[in-house]
């Protein structure tokens, strides 16, 4: 699987003048270029505004959760059940985000 586009995303509420881009979100990436939206030309892309801003906060979501998982691994002495079930979670997240579909827990490292 090839890297995602770096971020910044930026979910953008377009509403033009022409029927055909009115009313229309886009999402774009760090240089303002369009990455997804008009639903004319993408009808699979979603136009609810939460879908959109959850989709836009992607790349910030992923390096915060990575930066969470090494902190987790390494700050691990002393920690329950119920802290290593949750760095499973985190490090099930990662592995999602980056079209991994192996297995990981917190026997792993994360990539």
């Amino acid at each position: 699987m090839s890297e995602h586009t770096k971020g910044p995303w930026s979910a953008e509420f377009y509403s033009g003048t022409e029927d055909f881009y009115k009313d229309d979100w886009v999402i774009k990436d760090a240089s303002g270029g369009e990455m997804m939206g008009h639903t004319p030309y993408y009808p699979w892309v979603t136009t609810n505004p939460a879908d959109v801003t959850l989709i836009a906060a992607a790349p910030e979501m992923l390096e915060a959760l990575e930066w969470a998982a090494e902190w987790a691994q390494e700050s691990e002495a002393g920690r329950g059940d119920e802290w290593w079930a949750g760095l499973d979670r985190v490090k099930a997240a990662i592995s999602k985000a980056k079209g991994k579909t192996e297995g990981i827990n917190s026997t792993n490292k994360v990539d």
